[in-house]
């Protein structure tokens, strides 16, 4: 602003800009992947710990063999909502409401289909976490990652109130597609640990 004859009269006239933006172009998104950077760390230092740990005993795994079922219903209750999710963000993106709202709704029911059935995966396992170092790390990766997907599930259904109030700002576009690059990180970073578990903790 510039003080000229006693008023101030702006330097530059933004008002034409946007009042929202979607992707990189919002701070929200940058949050978003610096936190999924975080929580990328924390799982690699899992992941590499298990390994570590893999080492220092002959027959691996040392504890009883986890079933196969309970694992592989958890990981493919995830993977059925990668479909409603990359279908809800696109028409975030589009700024197709209707569409965003209805896709919205039955990702957020399936993913917590996915918590029940990694309910059931917990329930199965057939050690303690106190039983050896690799019970012990199984159970941290595990309950480490069902408090990223109760988190996605329980912002899901935020959102999924705040789509159904008779008003919506136009920024709420940008949390639902906030919210969609949150829950592929939290479905995809299951896999290597589910693959790794499974794979040695049932064939051997």
């Amino acid at each position: 602003m510039t003080e000229h004859g006693g008023t101030l009269e702006p330097i530059v006239d933004l008002s034409a800009l946007p009042r929202h933006a979607m992707g990189a172009r919002t701070p929200l998104w940058w949050g978003t992947v610096l936190l999924i950077a975080i929580e990328s760390t924390c799982f690699a230092i899992l992941f590499t710990a298990y390994l570590y740990v893999r080492n220092d005993f002959q027959e691996w795994p040392p504890d009883e063999h986890l079933r196969a079922l309970p694992g592989a219903l958890s990981a493919a209750s995830l993977l059925l909502t990668i479909v409603p999710t990359w279908l809800y963000r696109a028409h975030a993106c589009a700024h197709r409401f209707a569409s965003m709202r209805r896709w919205l709704v039955i990702a957020t029911a399936l993913s917590f289909l996915a918590i029940l059935a990694r309910v059931w995966e917990i329930h199965a396992l057939p050690f303690s976490w106190t039983g050896s170092a690799y019970a012990s790390i199984v159970w941290m990766s595990t309950g480490m990652h069902t408090v990223e997907i109760v988190t996605g599930a329980v912002e899901s259904v935020f959102m999924c109130v705040l789509l159904f109030r008779p008003k919506m700002e136009l920024k709420t576009f940008e949390d639902v597609e906030a919210g969609a690059l949150f829950w592929f990180f939290s479905v995809f970073v299951w896999l290597p640990f589910a693959a790794l578990f499974y794979l040695e903790g049932v064939a051997r």
